[in-house]
């Protein structure tokens, strides 16, 4: 019962943040858990021993590692455009 009060708070953001994201509501979940999971490696990071003085590299890490996984995953989507050389040739053929 103690456990179900206190996650109350957490759930009304959760909800509030799914309201205001009416037309992508699973996006807005997906971040949330995101933000949630990132938080929880900002404390495992702490509860190692590293102390607050590795919480910002920690962070920095983070920050740059997610527009690097965030293009791979774009260019691994992206489908391969046909060279000049091909592109030369079936124009050429077309003429």
């Amino acid at each position: 019962m103690g456990a179900s009060r206190r996650s109350r708070p957490c759930r009304r953001v959760a909800d509030a943040r799914v309201e205001k994201a009416k037309d992508a509501p699973n996006l807005a979940s997906t971040l949330n858990i995101g933000a949630f999971n990132i938080g929880n490696a900002g404390g495992a990071v702490l509860t190692h021993g590293y102390g607050l003085d590795a919480l910002h590299w920690a962070v920095a890490v983070v920050a740059v590692a997610a527009p690097a996984v965030t293009w791979f995953a774009a260019r691994l989507n992206t489908p391969r455009m046909p060279t000049n050389a091909k592109v030369a040739d079936e124009v050429a053929d077309a003429c």
